[in-house]
């Protein structure tokens, strides 16, 4: 199953790879994607859906143009992209908001990413939840890692210390046990 993902969420992360390492690492980086990979990518719009490949496709080509793995650079993109969407007065509501709460609403933001499978969650513990993406048993690494990363993130900014995220694929898709501590 081929999936997608958020023109919008696109475009935000490719303004972070520019400001991050440079317009012109980024456009030597575009010259050596695939043409019609950098064609999807280079024309997505805020309602589009974009192929998961191309933009793993770029990533590839902007982190080994810059000089770094692709796990730092997608790190810092969604790092960057989380704090942008959660400034300072949404960041200090998010540290009154409850486990659950921040739990419950993960699947919203999946749906606003993905085009494929679907995510649910819910509080096993206090500092404990399970999060399960069923009917994409093809996501790749790379876009699992951005999930976890993405949620993780937001657990952070809520004010949540030491947030390991354990993935575990099924037949399905992706089990993942979230932990935290206060």
């Amino acid at each position: 199953m081929v999936g997608k993902t958020s023109g919008a969420t696109t475009k935000d992360s490719h303004a972070i790879l520019m400001e991050h390492v440079g317009a012109s690492v980024v456009e030597r980086a575009m010259a050596k994607v695939p043409e019609s990979e950098r064609w999807e990518y280079e024309n997505a719009t805020s309602l589009s859906w974009i192929r998961c490949e191309c933009v793993e496709q770029v990533y590839e080509a902007v982190a080994e143009e810059a000089g770094m793995s692709v796990e730092a650079l997608q790190r810092h993109v969604v790092r960057a992209g989380v704090d942008r969407t959660f400034g300072t007065l949404w960041r200090l509501l998010l540290r009154f908001t409850t486990d659950n709460a921040l739990i419950t609403r993960t699947p919203l933001f999946y749906k606003r990413a993905f085009d494929t499978g679907k995510l649910e969650s819910r509080m096993v513990d206090e500092g404990r939840a399970e999060i399960v993406m069923r009917g994409w048993r093809e996501i790749s690494d790379f876009h699992l890692r951005g999930l976890m990363l993405g949620i993780q993130c937001v657990l952070e900014r809520a004010g949540r210390r030491n947030v390991l995220m354990r993935p575990t694929r099924t037949r399905d898709g992706v089990r993942i046990e979230a932990s935290w501590t206060w």
